[in-house]
């Protein structure tokens, strides 16, 4: 099940982009496959497009993700940020490196670091140098042991583990992936989470109401 990436999409620069062709929404959404209601969801209700429909968008404009999607501090120079910027979800990278989507996850997440010969796999896949792929392992790493120093920090010493552990690691994708699940639980979710949980585009099982919650 696809999930939007955790940055932002320039729905302004779609606009201008799709005129500047001389498209009108119904023409873009039958070149790039998919409904109207879409486009118009992406360009005037700020819905944040899954990867998918961020490459066909591109794609169809002849443009790259890049030129639309901007990440957001918390995955700008990871390795989710260079997957999205090759236009691919965890599960199509996984079957260009012939490994399991939740390793890829894993990686992402500095669960566990890929061996050099993965690393190497892994810059083809994504049309990067090799350095690059360390240098977004290093940079994950760093942030997560910034935060939990952090937490440290504030709390006191306490132990980090269960879906607090996970929230800290990936807060969007490890949420969104449990709302898809039927399994959400608000532990560790800001107002700031759920105002870009109501904003993202989420297939019709995976709608919420989160008018009730508590934070």
């Amino acid at each position: 099940m696809p999930f939007p990436p955790p940055g932002r999409f320039d729905s302004a620069a779609l606009r201008r982009t799709r005129e500047a062709t001389g498209l009108s929404r119904p023409q873009l959404a039958a070149r790039i496959g998919v409904n109207v209601a879409l486009i118009k969801s992406w360009e005037a209700k700020g819905v944040c497009p899954s990867v998918g429909n961020i490459t066909r968008v591109a794609q169809g404009l002849g443009l790259k993700v890049s030129d639309f999607y901007i990440p957001d501090a918390a995955s700008a120079g990871s390795l989710r940020d260079l997957r999205v910027a090759a236009g691919l979800t965890q599960q199509e990278l996984a079957q260009r490196l012939k490994v399991r989507q939740p390793l890829v996850s894993m990686w992402e997440r500095s669960k566990t670091r890929p061996t050099l010969d993965e690393i190497t796999r892994y810059a083809t896949a994504l049309d990067v140098d090799p350095t690059a792929i360390v240098a977004a392992l290093d940079l994950t790493e760093s942030r997560l042991g910034a935060a939990e120093a952090q937490i440290h920090h504030d709390a006191g010493p306490v132990e980090i583990c269960g879906e607090h552990r996970r929230e800290l690691d990936d807060p969007v994708m490890t949420t969104e992936a449990r709302v898809a699940g039927g399994g959400m639980s608000d532990s560790g979710l800001t107002e700031g989470r759920l105002e870009t949980l109501k904003h993202h585009e989420f297939p019709d099982s995976a709608k919420l109401d989160l008018s009730g919650w508590i934070l």
